[in-house]
């Protein structure tokens, strides 16, 4: 289960990292690349803080931004892929939008968001990281995907890693909603987006013409909270903060 690594950033899951056929001339030279869609993953890493993972295009591969979820030597090693679909018809505050909603999900507390489909799954880890530092949290401590989960953790997990979830697990109710949380990182991940774009439209039109994910609400409710966040003190407080308020 931990070796599932490929997830389309959307609903298309791939099962190994060679199905994306990642090759070097495809890399993106983010650094000093003079594309438009360099300078937007430039932008947005430098808004948000965040190290840049690698990015490939491949115009032949369907999709707007596809998560590539790999290991490298047993480390995890996140890598995006911009698809042709990204690439057409799109302005550049609405790719900027795409990016820093992706970018925003890569952070290691929202990252399960991408690498689990479902809530079942989400239980199931969360079950299996409290297994590993002795408690019981969830539902899903006697599935499959803990089952599955806990050896591998048990073999990757430091000692320091382990204690680290022992003070997490008890923090957390018995029985946490994660399908609360999975609403909360995406509606959070859609404000980041709108942060980095700074274009409410091209935020709202990337939003409602994605692809609906499970458990997210209806696009038209998504959007109405992203327009009731873009006239809230937290959004004005959050510019001032980035440095990218409005005049």
């Amino acid at each position: 289960m931990v070796d599932r690594l490929c997830q389309e950033y959307g609903n298309r899951v791939e099962v190994a990292w060679k199905a994306f056929e990642l090759r070097p001339k495809e890399r993106l030279p983010i650094e000093d690349g003079t594309r438009v869609i360099a300078k937007i993953f430039r932008h947005a890493a430098r808004v948000l803080n965040v190290p840049m993972p690698d990015v490939y295009v491949q115009p032949r591969r369907s999709g707007r931004l596809l998560l590539a979820n790999c290991l490298e030597k047993g480390r995890l090693a996140p890598s995006i892929i911009v698809g042709r679909d990204l690439m057409t018809g799109y302005r550049d505050t609405e790719i900027a939008a795409a990016v820093g909603t992706m970018l925003a999900l890569l952070r290691p507390a929202y990252y399960l968001k991408l690498a689990l489909a479902g809530v079942e799954e989400l239980e199931g880890a969360l079950a299996a990281a409290a297994a590993l530092a002795g408690k019981q949290l969830g539902r899903g401590a006697d599935g499959p995907v803990a089952s599955a989960l806990l050896p591998e953790l048990q073999k990757r997990a430091t000692r320091s890693a382990t204690e680290a979830l022992a003070q997490l697990a008890s923090r957390l109710p018995e029985a946490p909603d994660l399908a609360r949380w999975r609403a909360a990182v995406d509606a959070t991940a859609q404000r980041v987006g709108l942060l980095v774009s700074g274009e409410l439209a091209a935020t709202a039109r990337m939003l409602s013409s994605d692809a609906a994910l499970a458990g997210a609400g209806r696009p038209s409710q998504r959007v109405a909270d992203l327009v009731g966040y873009s006239v809230s003190p937290s959004y004005f407080a959050v510019r001032r903060h980035l440095g990218v308020a409005v005049a």
